[in-house]
């Protein structure tokens, strides 16, 4: 089973020569779905390029294990058995 983590998301991207930093939660099983999914946000909402979106790789990406530095709503109340997705089972 693949087991699904809460990830803080920490940088800054770039808009009219400006660095404005950015904090983000995200829910997901590996790094390169965080990352996924903070292009696609970031871009989605403040229209930056991927190429302006600056993310550390010493301390940029973090797995949330303390239940309580979750500041996300929607992820506080969420179990152990919400971190668990099975695994499809191929038929022959």
């Amino acid at each position: 089973m693949a087991e699904v983590n809460i990830y803080r998301v920490r940088g800054f991207y770039k808009k009219n020569k400006q660095r404005i930093p950015l904090t983000m939660e995200i829910r997901a099983t590996k790094i390169s779905e965080v990352l996924e999914k903070v292009y696609a946000e970031v871009g989605s909402r403040h229209g930056a390029n991927r190429d302006e979106i600056f993310i550390p790789k010493d301390g940029g990406i973090e797995i949330i294990t303390n239940p309580e530095e979750i500041r996300r709503p929607e992820f506080q109340d969420l179990d152990e058995a919400d971190f668990i997705i099975p695994r499809k089972v191929q038929e022959n």
